[in-house]
């Protein structure tokens, strides 16, 4: 390989720290010619002394080699890699990415990092997630629905490899997953090379360009890495005692290029493992854990084998750290991946100025914000290479080490032309193609858009459910700090307002996912089943109550409907009157409605009965859909105080607490018409029982009608289509529910 793609760079100690130019700082090419001279006198006359060094370093015992080093007692060479200008034979290979993510807020760190890798890039390429169980669902759901063009993905369960770095302790935020990144190359045995990063990352430029300093790799060279542009690992700056490293400031590992079957050869995790061991064991140094987990271990290594080292240039890694010295250190290099390794990324309420942060996180946010607000359907290169996308990629693959997790397949999101050409005649004449093109729609989901404590799910009983639009924020918002308990709730939101309107919520009790509006939509339909089912499926307790989001409840309704469940449970519910065996449930929560659009909540039932005497309150849509709600029998309920069974009538459409196991929403259904009826519907030829409970109640607060009800009243195909849509649904009930077909024989349509 020629000489002429790299520029050697010597590392040796000076006499004054001052005067001395850091061996990887980036030059000024004014500068450049006086320095070279400079260079070649003291290689010529350390020339000698330089190879006894290297033959030494060999020869030494492994555990003593970041000692020696670290002193600086001998002159270091090691080599600068430069992308190299034509196409090596790397190209049309499928570019491998590798990277630890752990927490959903890790999650939107990585969906906006490959966002801007999408955006430059010009080869097909396949990312490997290291993760935990429960960021393992998010991960999986976001990546198989985010349907990119020449991108694969693999997920693997960190969790089952912790126990071969569970020796080494760390206080890292991240705890023990960064030091996954060490298991690289056994646990991608497969892979001969991998680009390992970071997910608070921004790239500006093409990834295919730091894929290509692969083919520059010689003789021991197995990691390239970029220097860390701060004074930490620096002794006397930072920390009195630092973990060892190359001389003058170490490497930072938040972009790294691993030749993984060099590594493997050269018997990786004993190596790593050995140094660690002899680092924690030195009394001299001082050091119990590394700080900065797999880092500092890193740094030790090479710092014994600095021949093992490819140096980056300061731009595939320029860093906006607290102590970030990068305007110094590579002020002559243009940004081709942005690093903010900062804790501030993940503090919520951060509001950066010019005063309080680095002129440079400005910038680094003014750019990640520009790209999170990109809708993630169209991010893509218009440099992507089509030829090597069709020669090197098939289909999406994925991991599932995790059985128990149950996947979130949706009829909306299978259905094709073929599955539409199956469903009955009626169906496909009689609704319009803005219709039946919205069910072919694919949907983007982001699930735990914001942080998320699974803890208050382990101690319910019951989870509330419920989706919305960015209109109905507002009434989303008072009903989260109304209820309780954990709620699942679903937005349907275009990527724009999910960032802008999201990043500042704090709302622990709330597992927000987000299913993003497509770019260009087929029609203004609302895919509301698809997006219960969602909040369902996402759902962690064994019982659910669904809600929609114009609903005002009291604080104490979640105290109730738990105490109802687990006498459920316990086989304790107490009821008037029983209609043959309960096999299944379904809890009744009576639903009234304001007449004014100014009326606050009744504190107390007797309140809400005298508001309902005169005529302030009334049963929800009592005058609009009389028989949505009029089998709950609202003068029994008003007079009792024992839960009562009920039988099920046509059209009724009640608010209920349901069981995680009982039928879903049938998702055929879109806007407004038939979404609810058809599922109590399904409940009640599947057995379900149904009781209404007389200590609790919801008010419907009074909006302007949405445009799905405007549609459903003003456009007669639409009220046909969705006449004939009914029909097959109950259609399909019949065939699943053979054992209740005599009920299903009662159904006229409505």
């Amino acid at each position: 390989m020629s000489t002429a793609n790299y520029r050697h760079r010597q590392w040796r100690e000076s006499d004054s720290a001052e005067r001395a130019v850091p061996p990887l700082q980036c030059i000024p090419k004014q500068h450049q010619q006086q320095r070279q001279r400079r260079q070649r006198r003291q290689r010529q006359r350390a020339s000698e002394g330089v190879s006894e060094a290297v033959s030494r370093e060999a020869a030494a015992p492994r555990h003593n080699n970041f000692q020696r080093l670290s002193k600086c007692e001998n002159s270091l060479i090691v080599r600068r890699a430069v992308v190299p200008k034509e196409a090596s034979a790397l190209r049309c290979q499928i570019i491998h990415i590798a990277t630890v993510c752990v927490g959903y807020a890790q999650v939107t760190q990585l969906r906006t990092m490959l966002k801007s890798v999408f955006l430059h890039r010009s080869m097909p390429m396949e990312i490997h997630v290291l993760t935990d169980r429960s960021t393992y669902t998010a991960l999986r759901i976001m990546l198989s629905t985010w349907r990119v063009q020449a991108f694969n993905w693999s997920l693997y369960m960190g969790d089952s490899h912790l126990e071969d770095v569970s020796w080494v302790q760390t206080k890292h935020y991240g705890g023990q997953y960064p030091f996954l990144k060490l298991l690289l190359p056994s646990i991608l045995n497969h892979i001969q090379n991998v680009i390992v990063l970071d997910t608070d990352l921004i790239f500006l430029k093409d990834i295919a360009m730091l894929w290509e300093i692969f083919s520059t790799f010689e003789g021991d060279e197995v990691i390239a890495v970029a220097e860390n542009l701060s004074d930490w690992y620096v002794k006397g700056k930072l920390r009195r005692n630092p973990w060892p490293s190359p001389p003058p400031r170490g490497i930072n590992t938040g972009v790294m290029l691993l030749h993984l079957e060099r590594l493997r050869m050269r018997n990786w995790y004993n190596m790593w493992a050995d140094t660690t061991r002899a680092v924690m064991s030195n009394h001299d140094l001082d050091l119990d854990s590394p700080p900065l987990a797999d880092q500092d271990i890193i740094n030790a290594v090479l710092g014994a084998h600095p021949r093992w080292m490819l140096l980056l240039s300061c731009e595939w890694n320029f860093q906006l750290s607290d102590n970030s010295l990068v305007h110094k250190l590579c002020f002559r290099d243009s940004p081709a991946i942005l690093h903010w390794n900062s804790q501030l990324k993940y503090d919520a309420v951060f509001e950066p100025s010019q005063d309080n942060v680095h002129p440079d996180y400005l910038t680094f946010l003014h750019v990640s914000k520009h790209i999170q607000i990109m809708d993630g359907a169209h991010v893509t290169s218009a440099r992507l290479d089509t030829s090597c996308t069709n020669s090197v990629l098939s289909n999406h693959r994925h991991e599932n080490r995790l059985q128990y997790v149950r996947p979130v397949e949706s009829i909306l999101a299978a259905y094709d032309d073929s599955k539409l050409m199956n469903m009955p005649p009626n169906v496909v004449t009689t609704c319009p193609p803005t219709y039946l093109n919205a069910l072919k729609r694919r949907f983007q989901i982001h699930p735990y858009f914001l942080t998320y404590n699974h803890q208050a799910e382990r101690q319910s009983e019951i989870t509330l459910v419920t989706q919305f639009t960015i209109d109905r924020l507002s009434s989303f918002l008072k009903m989260a700090n109304a209820w309780r308990g954990p709620i699942s709730a679903v937005a349907y939101i275009s990527e724009y307002d999910a960032y802008t309107q999201f990043r500042r919520l704090s709302i622990p009790n709330v597992a927000l996912h987000v299913v993003y509006v497509p770019p260009i939509p087929f029609d203004g339909l609302y895919p509301i089943n698809y997006l219960r089912n969602i909040a369902i499926e996402l759902s962690q307790t064994p019982w659910y109550f669904h809600i929609d989001v114009d609903f005002a409840i009291l604080p104490r309704l979640y105290d109730q409907l738990s105490t109802h469940v687990r006498s459920i449970g316990l086989g304790e519910l107490a009821v008037e009157s029983r209609i043959g065996p309960v096999r299944s449930i379904a809890l009744v929560v009576p639903a009234f409605e304001s007449v004014s659009y100014i009326q606050p909540l009744p504190k107390t039932k007797s309140e809400l009965i005298w508001k309902l005497g005169i005529g302030e309150i009334q049963p929800f849509r009592a005058h609009e859909w009389l028989q949505g709600h009029r089998a709950t029998n609202f003068r029994k309920w008003a007079a009792t105080d024992t839960p009562y069974a009920i039988q099920h009538e046509l059209g009724f459409e009640p608010y209920l607490v349901l069981p995680k196991v009982s039928p879903r929403f049938d998702e055929l259904f879109l806007g407004f018409g038939w979404n609810k009826v058809s599922h109590v519907e399904e409940l009640a030829v599947s057995g379900y029982n149904f009781y209404v409970l007389p200590d609790t109640y919801i008010v419907h607060s009074p909006h302007a009608p949405s445009l799905d009800l405007h549609a459903f009243r003003s456009h007669e195909i639409y009220r046909s289509c969705l006449t004939e849509v009914l029909k097959a649904s109950r259609e399909r009930m019949s065939r699943t529910h053979d054992s209740n077909h005599q009920q299903q024989q009662q159904y006229h349509f409505l």
